[in-house]
């Protein structure tokens, strides 16, 4: 019974790992000349080659800052107008847009674990091999994403953050933790509400 309960202990640890797939902030940076910085709108850009992750990503994010008045970027503003930096910053400021908020994925880990499964004596190893307690092999996959805040007016960088998501089931997976996480630390910096 003992060895029974240990064995499955063992092969559902991996399982419970995967299935808590989790973002948390790593870092942030605010700078200390714009601390009374406080848009009234933004526009959401998610920097991605998959525009449905694009898409996505920025409806995620403006939807969880209704106060800000948070707009995605492909709304706002057409492709060739988003390629020229003159061009977007006069259709901002016409839109009356206050700042940007920028989310790009900025890389990706993985890393192979493995559980070596019962059997501390040569005995125990042997009877284990054939049939008892297998080993278990799985890989953990981190993936930073990197969120910016920019001041339109200045066109300068007013607040950074790092996130870490362990295990995330798809890249729009990723973009929706992020969102969420994203969101509550920029109305604890008081850049939205």
């Amino acid at each position: 019974m003992r060895r029974t309960f240990r064995t499955l202990l063992l092969l559902s640890a991996p399982l419970l790992l995967i299935g808590c797939a989790s973002t948390r902030i790593s870092s942030s940076w605010a700078d200390p000349q714009a601390s009374g910085f406080k848009p009234k709108s933004a526009m959401v850009l998610v920097i991605s080659p998959n525009e449905v992750t694009r898409r996505s990503g920025e409806d995620e994010l403006a939807s969880l800052l209704p106060g800000l008045h948070a707009a995605p970027a492909y709304r706002l503003l057409t492709e060739p107008v988003l390629k020229d930096k003159d061009a977007t910053m006069k259709a901002l400021k016409a839109k009356g847009v206050d700042a940007v908020i920028l989310l790009r994925f900025a890389g990706v880990q993985r890393e192979l674990n493995w559980a070596p499964g019962m059997g501390p004596t040569f005995w125990g190893y042997y009877r284990w091999a054939w049939a008892e307690s297998p080993a278990w092999a799985w890989t953990d996959t981190t993936v930073w994403t990197e969120v910016r805040v920019y001041r339109v007016s200045t066109d300068k960088l007013v607040w950074a953050g790092v996130f870490r998501t362990f295990d995330p089931k798809s890249p729009q997976d990723a973009i929706a933790q992020v969102a969420r996480s994203a969101a509550e630390a920029l109305q604890k910096a008081g850049l939205a509400s």
